[in-house]
């Protein structure tokens, strides 16, 4: 009977350590999951950026020109100062899509202890290891 118990005692952990193994494949599946993601989000806010650039300098390119055109001089006075705010005024969207975007990454993560495993069920396997350790041991050389 004690070494039922003792097989028993075995299987209880062999089952803990193959239950840990299986939640950290589900765990690294869904670390790549959200690397993928974060990848994508990166890409996708690249992309924003660089349009918005492009955007800003369309934009400051044809005011230069219709001031040129109007025989004002776009490097001076309130030519310059107009052009300085749509520079501030794209500085102002750019840091509020960086804010956006932080958010949006900050989303996908439930918590800052876990990528997106859990410490709980690695707890409770340590726990219930340490349980079978302590347990007293029966041989059968005991009466």
């Amino acid at each position: 009977m004690a070494q039922l118990a003792s097989i028993a005692a075995v299987l209880t952990a062999a089952s803990a350590v193959f239950s840990i193994q299986q939640q950290a494949r589900q765990s690294s599946a869904a670390r790549q999951a959200e690397a993928a993601r974060q990848a994508q989000l990166n890409a996708q806010q690249q992309s924003e950026q660089q349009r918005r650039r492009e955007l800003l300098a369309k934009t400051i390119a044809a005011t230069r020109a219709r001031l040129a055109a109007g025989g004002i001089d776009p490097n001076t006075g309130s030519a310059s100062a107009l052009q300085e705010g749509l520079r501030q005024e794209a500085d102002r969207r750019e840091q509020e899509s960086a804010a956006i975007f932080s958010a949006r990454l900050a989303a996908g993560r439930r918590s800052l202890l876990s990528e997106e495993g859990e410490i709980r069920p690695f707890l409770r396997a340590g726990t219930s290891f340490a349980r079978l350790l302590d347990a007293p041991s029966r041989s059968l050389l005991d009466a």
